[in-house]
């Protein structure tokens, strides 16, 4: 469940103002349209979930997930939340929506998925963690569904995530700057394999 309002972003003037909508929408979760209410646009068409990411309300973002507000609303532009979030780079935003459902494969009105938006260096690793928790190369939306194509040229090379899990361990996978794959390396049960980052 989300943190409670009283410990929104602390006493500064955006936490009392994300405070405040989640205690409007708290009081109006017992109308029978509360679920279009949660998901009402404004003039650009953009939802609260987009106005979330844009203000960095992370916790009435999780919020409007529980709620379940729908995430597939795109605005004028063709921009969804998670675009959104990846164009300000915001990877606690980018996690929350991946998990609650938001599709990584739908484009915007000039043809870019989520990903096209990462600031340089993010796009990489946000992929790499899609891998991470579904465990599969052929996951809908992403560049790394068809593996290493035949035609590139280039030779894969290996890498290991930014980012070590709880237990200090840093995911192994390749990377072709060629065509873009990207693919975890696996071991023998099937799991991705994993490298210590822990020093003793």
């Amino acid at each position: 469940m989300p943190q409670q309002p009283q410990e929104i972003s602390g006493n500064s003037q955006a936490g009392q103002i994300e405070r405040n909508i989640v205690k409007i929408l708290q009081s109006l979760r017992e109308k029978s349209d509360f679920d279009n209410i949660v998901s009402t646009c404004d003039d650009s068409n953009r939802t609260l979930a987009h106005l979330s990411v844009q203000f960095g309300y992370i916790y009435l973002l999780k919020y409007l997930v529980e709620w379940r507000i729908d995430l597939k609303v795109a605005d004028v532009s063709g921009l969804t939340a998670l675009h959104c979030a990846y164009l300000k780079g915001d990877r606690e935003s980018i996690r929350i929506l991946l998990r609650a459902g938001a599709s990584p494969s739908v484009k915007d009105k000039l043809g870019r998925l989520p990903r096209d938006l990462a600031p340089e260096g993010l796009d990489l690793e946000e992929r790499l963690m899609e891998l991470a928790k579904y465990h599969d190369t052929t996951a809908p939306g992403l560049t790394t569904g068809h593996g290493h194509r035949s035609d590139c040229t280039q030779i894969p090379k290996l890498r290991f995530s930014a980012y070590p899990d709880a237990d200090g361990e840093r995911t192994m996978y390749t990377h072709c700057e060629g065509c873009g794959a990207i693919e975890i390396i696996k071991g023998h049960n099937g799991q991705p394999l994993s490298v210590s980052t822990s020093y003793h």
